[in-house]
């Protein structure tokens, strides 16, 4: 595992799998939890003292409050690139002892010997043998270990007043003898041992596997990259001789070269609007690749505010629809809504959807843009009373250059990119994107991204 500390979680393929290890761990104490309160109302009413209820309702209470700030301290680490492995295995480790001190507590109120609770610590033990190296894994197994006999030798010491559920016979009978307390501490001994030396062998396998798996999807990254930088090294070039074309297309038409026959004219205006559709291409083209590089240069994500952003746009698009009797109409619920991103980034998301949402309408139908904001959340939906998407084509609609055959029939001027570019932008903002169809009734596509931290929300 050695350099493995050095890379993030984003970039780190091992290190994202620990994080879902880890996440379904936070997600498994939520059951423990929630037993631990259970067991709080149900002893007293089974006749335990409310000392007994006392403890599993504190440790219930403990084991909350450690899942939740777990669970946004993963989201942190996993959310932004100064998280790594080494910060994932502190997190994993807090944890743990956590869990060790309330099942400590749990065993004293359980009788300690009395029941097997103590070998709740089993599952912790496999945990830390699949994150941590063998040495830290056994010394935190046996750090587990001890704190689980911890209450039992406190009360054979004399420092800590016994406690029994089954009565003070039975327990006599456990404590009392030293062979039967023996077997029991060296069975529980022996089944952390062999769970840790068994998890051990499993996390071997996993590395071995891991680091195979991630060795390819390096190389596959290395792959994509030189494929991203070699097309938009061919897109840029392209540029400016379609530019030169384009110019030299609309003198001639303009009778700088003199006058053209009508028939001329009419191809010289073809040559120059197909050089506009491949320069809108090209552009796109390149802006995909941008959006899918995974160095991001000069981009600081900042609040912006929604609503005067949409209203621009709806502004923009209210001429290319107005030519079809298309209205656009912009809806909000909170102007002063706010998310993390940067303008450029805004506008071309939902340009494209407004775009798009004209385009594929049918004359004298409206657009809708609605903007709303709930639980710290805000969801922008662009809704058109259009062609829409049929369900088999619906899993296909953000692949680059694909176009559905409705579409392609409907309007034959677009690429194919525009809603791969919203896919990326989508991606690029942590945003979620869902799309809600019905051929020859309309579509309506819902951004929702998290609010602004400190805004209004």
């Amino acid at each position: 595992m050695s350099g493995r500390g050095e890379q993030t979680c984003v970039d780190d393929l091992h290190c994202r799998e620990m994080a879902r290890r880890i996440d379904w761990a936070v997600r498994l104490r939520w059951f423990f939890v929630a037993a631990s309160l259970v067991m709080a109302g149900l002893l007293p009413l089974l006749g335990q003292s409310t000392r007994i209820g006392g403890c599993f309702l504190a440790v219930g209470l403990a084991l909350a409050a450690a899942n939740h700030l777990a669970r946004r301290r993963l989201q942190v680490l996993v959310g932004r690139r100064g998280g790594d492995a080494a910060s994932l295995r502190q997190l994993c480790l807090i944890q743990v002892v956590g869990d060790y001190l309330a099942l400590s507590v749990v065993a004293y109120a359980l009788g300690s010997v009395e029941t097997p609770v103590m070998f709740l610590v089993l599952p912790n033990c496999i945990l830390v043998a699949l994150y941590f190296p063998p040495l830290q894994s056994l010394a935190i197994a046996l750090l587990g270990l001890g704190l689980a006999l911890l209450p039992l030798v406190l009360e054979l010491g004399g420092w800590l007043a016994p406690v029994t559920i089954f009565g003070a016979a039975y327990r006599e009978g456990i404590v009392g003898s030293p062979l039967i307390l023996s077997v029991q501490v060296a069975v529980l001994v022996s089944c952390v041992l062999f769970c840790w030396y068994l998890a051990g062998v499993i996390r071997k396998s996993l590395l071995a596997n891991e680091e195979e798996i991630e060795a390819r999807y390096r190389e596959l990254l290395a792959m994509s990259r030189e494929k991203t930088s070699s097309v938009l090294h061919g897109a840029h070039e392209l540029k400016a001789p379609l530019a030169a074309i384009r110019g030299y297309a609309f003198t001639m038409r303009d009778g700088y070269a003199g006058t053209l026959p009508e028939k001329a004219l009419r191809v010289v205006e073809r040559i120059g609007v197909r050089c506009d559709r491949l320069l809108a291409m090209v552009s796109d083209i390149i802006r995909l690749g941008n959006l899918q590089s995974p160095v991001r240069v000069g981009e600081v994500f900042e609040p912006v505010a929604l609503a005067p952003l949409l209203a621009e746009l709806v502004e923009e698009v209210v001429s290319v629809g107005s030519a079809r009797q298309i209205t656009v109409r912009l809806a909000t619920t909170d102007d002063t809504a706010r998310v993390r991103g940067t303008v450029e980034h805004l506008h071309t998301l939902f340009q494209n959807l407004l775009v798009n949402a004209v385009q594929y309408s049918r004359p004298d139908s409206e657009v809708l843009v609605t903007l709303a904001v709930s639980d710290g959340r805000v969801t922008v939906a662009v809704q058109d009373h259009g062609i829409g998407i049929a369900d088999e084509e619906m899993g296909k609609i953000f692949n680059e250059y694909y176009r559905t055959a409705a579409a392609a029939s409907h309007h034959d001027e677009g690429d194919g990119l525009g809603l791969a570019i919203v896919k990326a932008i989508v991606g690029l903002l942590g945003a979620e994107i869902e799309v809600a169809s019905e051929v020859g009734r309309g579509t309506v596509f819902r951004v929702v991204l998290p609010a602004a931290a400190g805004e209004k929300a």
